[in-house]
């Protein structure tokens, strides 16, 4: 049983787009949840139906699991075919919960509005359908609505709610992304749309979010083309303009839908991780799937945000757990926990044989000596890495990325290599999740890898957070968890560990 939530109720129904609020020394997450039935499926008329279900916790690693906070409504009401993406807000005089939706009817003229719930106690909620329900404005197309994020904008002295739309005319058709904003004194009565940020770059902005630290604004959504990923902007101006960060980004693709809260010292962030068609590697990705591993934002000098791993995660994983390392190819020299391998003009690799069948945390200092070549940790790879998955270093190009091999041969070469094994094109690309990093020659790199299941999460130096689903085998080859590789440099690795989690 992992301590890491991923998603809840008693079928284990998908989960997605999380809406997290604090309170009163208590983390609140309310999610959408598709009908537990869909797994797997892509089919938007079922996997679209969703319930809003609610958990909490007050460490961020033992999770209560409430009633669903909403269900989709009846036959002819205006959320038959699901509530979707809202936000949770507490009211400033009385203390009253509101939660604000997306109500979504297939055959309405405005499919995508928005609808309020109300609760006294923040976990038993009402649908209030006198609340004058909100519809896009005339320029703005009449499909594309949703995802509301309402708080209490204090540069203002009112409510905003942040919208995802489109325009409905002008400019490149698949360009029309548009956040609009609305304001409001008392939560009931609400402006008319305002538009706040278009690029003219995207489709949609989905599950956009407002907040401020210290000096900066930050604007936050995500986009669902091929990239499908988390970004921001940042401003001095809660109006803009919206400037490109020094480090735009949270995590990679297919870490999706992200939402923040503060419990007024830090600030977390949980997304999701995306289902595939099928449950294997090679299929086309679905709406909702698990969440993610929490995110811990970080602010720099400049209001660019790094991500790191929260300490209460890495202390819930406080097990050692017996394991030997196996060299395949290359020469490891291995002193206790410490280790280094020589792999100039060459290439090295070896696994950690172990036997748990919880989720691991693998955690390592490691040093690059002569900064040009590549090292990187094997994730969930068989011993002769067909397939592998590694989180590889670059220095000479400045990232980290998670990359899948072997890569796909083009059809002439395939049929030109007849006893090469077939490698299926990854749907993202070999390399399916990259951010940029600097690394230097000499200086230490702190990693933390966990593998838990289908996912892969790996934090780097309180920088740069790397999400990924990847499943088992479909022949059901072995696999290694985790592994060591070295590319044309020399490396040494300090303070290896391997860990699973604790009974806390």
């Amino acid at each position: 049983m992992s301590n890491i939530y991923r998603r809840s109720g008693a079928n284990k129904a998908p989960c997605s787009d999380p809406m997290p609020l604090f309170i009163d020394g208590v983390y609140h997450v309310i999610h959408l949840s598709p009908p537990w039935d869909s797994l797997g499926t892509v089919v938007p008329e079922i996997r679209s139906k969703d319930t809003q279900r609610h958990i909490s916790s007050t460490d961020l690693v033992h999770w209560k699991v409430h009633e669903p906070a909403l269900y989709p409504g009846e036959p002819g009401e205006v959320d038959e075919d699901g509530c979707w993406t809202g936000s949770l807000v507490r009211k400033r005089d009385d203390g009253v919960f509101y939660l604000y939706y997306c109500a979504f009817d297939h055959d309405a003229e405005n499919p995508q509005k928005i609808c309020l719930a109300t609760s006294e106690d923040g976990e038993h909620f009402v649908k209030r359908p006198e609340f004058p329900i909100l519809r896009p404005a005339e320029y703005l197309e009449q499909i594309d609505y949703r995802d509301s994020y309402v708080f209490w904008n204090e540069d203002e002295g009112i409510y905003w709610m942040i919208l995802a739309a489109r325009y409905e005319s002008g400019g490149p058709f698949h360009r029309k992304g548009v956040i609009t904003y609305r304001t409001s004194e008392d939560l009931w009565n609400w402006s008319e749309d305002h538009v706040l940020y278009a690029p003219w770059y995207m489709v949609c902005p989905e599950c956009p979010e407002m907040f401020k630290m210290g000096d900066w604004w930050y604007l936050c959504y995500s986009h669902f083309d091929q990239n499908a990923k988390t970004t921001y902007r940042i401003s001095k101006s809660c109006h803009g303009p919206w400037r490109v960060p020094s480090l735009p980004g949270f995590d990679g693709r297919r870490f999706y839908a992200a939402r923040t809260l503060t419990d007024g010292n830090r600030r977390f962030q949980w997304g999701n991780i995306y289902e595939r068609e099928g449950l294997n590697n090679e299929s086309r990705w679905t709406y909702a799937g698990d969440m993610a591993m929490v995110h811990e934002l970080i602010q720099r000098e400049d209001g660019s945000l790094t991500v790191k791993v929260p300490q209460e995660i890495v202390d819930s994983f406080g097990r050692d757990v017996e394991h030997e390392f196996v060299t395949m190819m290359g020469e490891f020299k291995a002193d206790g926990n410490n280790m280094t391998v020589d792999a100039t003009s060459g290439f090295a690799y070896g696994f950690f044989k172990e036997e748990s069948e919880d989720a691991l945390m693998l955690s390592a200092k490691v040093t690059l000596k002569d900064g040009n070549g590549a090292f990187g940790i094997l994730l969930k790879s068989t011993e002769d890495l067909s397939p592998s998955w590694e989180l590889i270093f670059e220095p000479a190009r400045s990232r980290v990325s998670i990359t899948r091999y072997p890569v796909a041969l083009d059809p002439f070469w395939e049929g030109l290599n007849p006893k090469i094994k077939d490698a299926p094109m990854e749907v993202d690309g070999p390399r399916t999740i990259e951010r940029p990093l600097h690394i230097e020659k000499g200086k230490e790199i702190d990693l933390k890898c966990f593998v838990d299941d289908s996912f892969v999460e790996c934090f780097v130096n309180e920088e740069v957070a790397l999400s990924f689903r990847i499943y088992d085998p479909t022949d059901g080859a072995p696999i290694y968890k985790f592994g060591l590789f070295s590319e044309d440099d020399t490396v040494e690795i300090r303070d290896i560990h391997l860990r699973e989690e604790s009974d806390l």
